[in-house]
């Protein structure tokens, strides 16, 4: 479907009530916290975020109607190995149902009872920054590779092979030298 909304002005109201499905494919780099996210590993720039998102309506009673979206996206963000610090590509993904709810206090009061993500309406939503949002939370807290590609020397090795001197070796050094 081609589409013809503002992203950062989006009706849900409207798009939901239509049962309307959007697919898209959105450059990573617009997306400027994701970005920023990569740890300045350059973004290739064919990178991009394909997404999807589904609006309904489901109906409670005969004269009130829940507006949800349903959200699925997936990309790849280059960040730094955790092990060898070198860049290592992640795939993100995210897979979400939201219910729009009426203001703070509803979503506060229904928040533990529903399993569902609960948003607080807005006729002109940003599902740019919502998918943003949701990508970013899907970042490894420690980001690794499955096997890094530069072998790993373990620590106890590296101090064999540079053995650092004892602070008191190099002040006998000194006193030595000191002695007429």
């Amino acid at each position: 479907m081609k589409h013809s909304q503002d992203l950062k002005k989006f009706d849900t109201k409207l798009f939901a009530q239509q049962n309307q499905q959007l697919q898209l494919r959105t450059p990573v780099t617009d997306f400027p916290r994701l970005v920023e996210a990569s740890d300045s590993w350059p973004i290739p720039t064919k990178s991009v975020v394909d997404w999807q998102l589904v609006g309904f309506v489901k109906k409670t009673t005969v004269v009130q109607e829940q507006i949800w979206i349903e959200l699925k996206a997936s990309a790849r963000l280059p960040l730094t190995c955790q092990k060898c610090l070198a860049a290592c590509d992640n795939l993100l993904g995210v897979d979400r149902q939201f219910r729009f709810v009426r203001d703070e206090a509803t979503a506060l009061r229904e928040d533990d009872d529903c399993e569902e993500d609960l948003l607080v309406f807005d006729r002109l939503f940003n599902i740019s920054e919502l998918l943003e949002d949701e990508l970013l939370m899907e970042i490894p807290l420690i980001p690794a590779h499955e096997a890094c590609p530069k072998p790993l020397v373990p620590q106890s090795d590296v101090q064999a092979l540079a053995p650092e001197p004892s602070p008191f070796a190099v002040l006998a050094q000194l006193k030595d030298k000191s002695k007429p």
